[in-house]
């Protein structure tokens, strides 16, 4: 197991610090990512036919937006126990650390269990709603159902993975979803070939992987040798600290939701055009989401990373956080898309053995993997305000330019798509939309966070006397220049 004691993300040179302490969370959502990923492989692949295989596949692929909407409701609340345990640590309050710890678990657990009933028993309405196939409406209800009730198990790994990277320590998930990845693809591949299960083996195989992951991560929380030292007679909730992880937390999850519920409606446009979309969909975002964890990661490290600092008034390093992040991250996009690029086929292959279902998933493919560097730099600026402990308007702003940008674009500029085009074309027409509301998030979010969160920041610590000194000196010298160069233009007036 990885060290279990905490890492400073207030001392030493910033671009070291965010690739040591990236590389960890990325490779730990990778995990996660390729959870799904596998299940998609195993039954793209492995369900029988090929007619089975693409309908088990479209089974998988068709549940993963409105069960994402419901899961992320809860999920996003994480952030704020990110967010108010690296404040705590980041301001050495251990108590108050500890005190988050032991209300994030109790809230994980409880809300995990609604969760996990509310899912069950809503799944059939659900797949309705989304206008899934009849032909796969059966086993996509069973992958569903099974998923919902792994869901106590998720929360408190998600939750437990939240406090490990609010104290900078971020090999412990790593370490944790390696190993319990490594699982769910031997179960996958028995539960499926072995058992004939199709897309209920693979959520079988995913739960019980999940429930691995939340029992050894409970258990480096509790060690009575780690660095968080938390017995189970501490375990309760303390009032002032849920209420500061559900003021960040919950718009957080409410942008979780809605930006997840305008997916949703572009989803049952997809599934409306048969069976194919639906799984040529299913594998493109199998490929996009691997991709796209290294933004999700970038974003995650910025929560981290801004509210350490934040807690410690040392905000020029969120500064040149923001710089080196918004570098590192283009760069490392513009790699991946250009081979995504030359070679669609080959990863869609990877999902599907269906030559028509690869063909039709190669113009999503595509415009999600260049329009996602817009927002990859959104979500940068957005996890630095959220650090700050500023959620509800970055929220209003997302939920603005993402969703109701999304669902206007379905509702009044796909239909325009004419009925005889190409499956390609109206695939390619309705997926614009992602690119759209991409690059209105990240104009809003900079417009927002340069021109106003961002120095109400600096002059709220600095009346307050909790800047770090050499912050403070800064901030006086840049108000000293301001006074002068007014002053200055006042004379030549």
């Amino acid at each position: 197991m990885a060290s279990r004691r905490a890492v400073d993300l207030t001392k030493g040179p910033v671009f070291k610090q965010l690739v040591a302490f990236l590389i960890p969370i990325f490779i730990t959502a990778l995990m996660q990512q390729l959870y799904h990923a596998a299940d998609v492989f195993v039954v793209g692949n492995f369900a029988g036919t090929p007619e089975e295989c693409k309908i088990a596949l479209a089974a998988v692929g068709a549940t993963g937006s409105v069960t994402s909407l419901l899961l992320n409701a809860v999920s996003g609340i994480s952030i704020g126990s990110n967010v108010v345990s690296a404040h705590a640590y980041g301001n050495r309050d251990k108590e108050r650390a500890l005190h988050v710890i032991s209300t994030s678990l109790i809230f994980a657990f409880l809300s995990g269990t609604l969760l996990a009933a509310v899912g069950y028993f809503a799944s059939p309405t659900l797949l309705k709603m989304i206008k899934v196939p009849l032909e796969i409406r059966d086993q996509a209800l069973a992958y569903m159902r099974i998923i919902f009730l792994g869901q106590p198990a998720s929360m408190l790994f998600n939750f437990c993975s939240s406090i490990f990277r609010s104290r900078g320590n971020t090999r412990i998930s790593m370490n944790i979803l390696t190993v319990t990845g490594i699982v769910n693809v031997v179960l996958n591949l028995v539960f499926v070939i072995v058992f004939d299960l199709d897309s209920a083996g693979v959520a079988i195989a995913t739960v019980i992987a999940s429930v691995l992951s939340a029992v050894v991560a409970l258990m480096v929380v509790f060690h009575p040798q780690g660095d968080y030292r938390l017995s189970l007679s501490d375990l309760r909730v303390h009032k002032n600290e849920l209420f500061e992880i559900l003021k960040i937390g919950v718009p957080a999850g409410l942008n979780s939701v809605l930006f997840q519920f305008s997916n949703t409606i572009v989803a049952t446009a997809a599934n409306s055009l048969g069976t194919v979309t639906v799984a040529a969909v299913s594998a493109a975002n199998s490929v996009n989401n691997v991709a796209h964890t290294f933004g999700g990661s970038l974003s995650s490290a910025a929560i981290s990373f801004s509210a350490q600092n934040c807690g410690a008034g040392k905000l020029r390093r969120v500064d040149e956080y923001l710089v080196k992040a918004g570098i590192l991250g283009t760069a490392v996009f513009l790699g991946i898309n250009t081979v995504l690029t030359l070679f669609p086929h080959f990863f869609l292959g990877l999902f599907s053995s269906s030559p028509e279902v690869v063909q039709a998933g190669v113009s999503k493919l595509m415009i999600s993997s260049w329009g996602y560097m817009l927002y990859l730099l959104a979500e940068q600026i957005n996890g630095c305000q959220r650090g700050f402990g500023k959620s509800v308007f970055p929220t209003a702003l997302n939920i603005f330019c993402v969703c109701f940008l999304r669902i206007a674009w379905v509702w009044w500029v796909f239909p325009a798509v004419p009925a005889a085009a190409a499956l390609s074309t109206k695939i390619l027409w309705l997926y614009l939309c992602l690119p759209v509301s991409w690059a209105a998030t990240l104009v809003a979010q900079c417009v927002n966070y340069f021109g106003v969160v961002r120095g109400k920041e600096w002059r709220r610590q600095a009346e307050a006397g909790t800047l770090a000194p050499e912050d403070m000196a800064y901030y006086m010298k840049k108000q000293k220049n301001h006074r002068t160069r007014r002053k200055g233009l006042e004379i030549q007036e």
